[in-house]
């Protein structure tokens, strides 16, 4: 049924990602014919009024009347949308507002129109469709989109419009319902409003996928707060999830699939506690008797913040990719970072201005006196490697750090 799924995925993305490689040949052109729709269905929107949108003629003439906003400069109008008042920013109606994170400024409210969702699913079809052609891996499984806010009524409301989308995967248009075939945790979790039972079950049916061939998230941190939860409460989630498995799947099947996910997860459980399957119930053992979990190929490394977590997924999976290719991999050292700057020759205030971390916190990390955030190892590094550092993981001879090729100490 997968493969039907994805072959239907795989046909209705085609044509836009055959649009898409055909507009690479004049970009330019496109993004004009595409300003001048957007000026010209706009022209009788407070918004367009009040920038003088009759008067644009060209991208040009663009940049002259309408400057460079932060979003306090559009709050004026969003406060008139949320009001309820029409044709503020878009003449088309607005459909819902969603909410940012809040994780720089608080939290924003932005509109949402139909046009808006098209634009989304004109960027997304073309993506999908070289996802599937470059990672065939994919199609051979369940996928996790993790889309939606957690914790969030179906009938809450900002002003006089819905908070989030009625509907899940609206960001994808048709496809929405092929996507939710293929979800590998259930759609009704959306309308969980408590957070750790939402966590909870999450992980639950993530564990129990075993043929889960692509994840994706908006955030990695989204993802890494599920992984440290399988980590953390794998005591737990283990037995629960052999009885469930128990009750669908024979004992043997029940048994390998909690085997795999003790070698995925990689927690620290105590040999006198180690677990087994029986008749579907997870059962102890001694020591002497413990289960060797073995280390299968389809077994990749995700790092969270120092600490290794392993997770079964398929070797061809696009997550696996970035694994191996280390863009998920945050893991730097105090000691990288010491030796980094050596190499840079710059100071740790100097390396405060380029990655935006308080000085502070380097402070603190390089001694070791603080350990620091997923979100500030991935400042430091990306700013180092910006620089010229090149990080050099525990199997590649390090962990150590180096210059970069044609990198000039200055």
């Amino acid at each position: 049924m997968g493969a039907e799924v994805w072959a239907r995925i795989a046909g209705a993305t085609a044509a836009g990602h055959a649009g898409f490689r055909a507009r690479l040949g004049h970009v330019e052109a496109t993004q004009r014919a595409l300003l001048r729709r957007l000026v010209e269905a706009n022209l009788p929107t407070a918004f367009g009024g009040d920038h003088n949108f009759a008067n644009v003629t060209s991208a040009e003439s663009f940049r002259d009347l309408v400057p460079i906003g932060d979003y306090e400069a559009l709050s004026p109008y969003i406060n008139r949308v949320v009001g309820g008042e029409e044709n503020v920013l878009t003449a088309e109606p607005v459909r819902f507002l969603e909410q940012t994170g809040g994780s720089s400024g608080g939290a924003k409210y932005i509109p949402y129109t139909d046009t808006g969702l098209q634009a989304y699913s004109d960027c997304l079809y073309p993506w999908m469709s070289d996802l599937i052609a470059r990672r065939p891996g994919v199609t051979r499984g369940h996928s996790y989109f993790a889309l939606s806010p957690v914790g969030r009524s179906a009938s809450e409301r900002v002003g006089a419009h819905r908070l989030g989308s009625p509907v899940p995967f609206a960001y994808f248009g048709a496809l929405r319902h092929s996507l939710i075939e293929l979800s590998a945790v259930p759609m009704e979790l959306r309308l969980l409003t408590d957070f750790a039972s939402w966590q909870r079950q999450t992980c639950l049916h993530l564990l129990a996928a075993e043929d889960l061939a692509l994840i994706w998230v908006w955030s990695p941190t989204y993802l890494t707060e599920i992984l440290r939860a399988m980590q953390r409460d794998a005591g737990s989630l283990l037995p629960e999830l052999a009885d469930r498995l128990g009750a669908v799947q024979p004992a043997d099947a029940a048994r390998r699939r909690i085997v795999d996910c003790v070698a995925a997860i990689a927690v620290a459980v105590p040999a006198s506690t180690f677990l087994r399957v029986t008749k579907g119930k997870v059962v102890l053992l001694s020591e002497s008797a413990m289960i060797r979990a073995p280390q299968s190929v389809g077994v990749v490394r995700l790092l969270e913040a120092g600490n290794h977590l392993q997770r079964a997924l398929p070797k061809t999976s696009i997550f696996a990719l970035f694994v191996q290719k280390g863009v998920l991999n945050n893991e730097v050292s105090a000691a990288q970072v010491r030796a980094a700057r050596g190499l840079l020759d710059i100071s740790q205030q100097e390396l405060a201005d380029l990655s935006k971390v308080s000085l502070r916190t380097i402070v603190q990390f390089e001694r070791g006196s603080k350990p620091a955030s997923e979100s500030i190892l991935q400042a430091l590094k990306l700013s180092l490697e910006a620089a010229g550092i090149e990080f050099i993981p525990e199997n590649g001879g390090g962990p150590g750090v180096r210059l970069s090729r044609g990198t000039a100490n200055t």
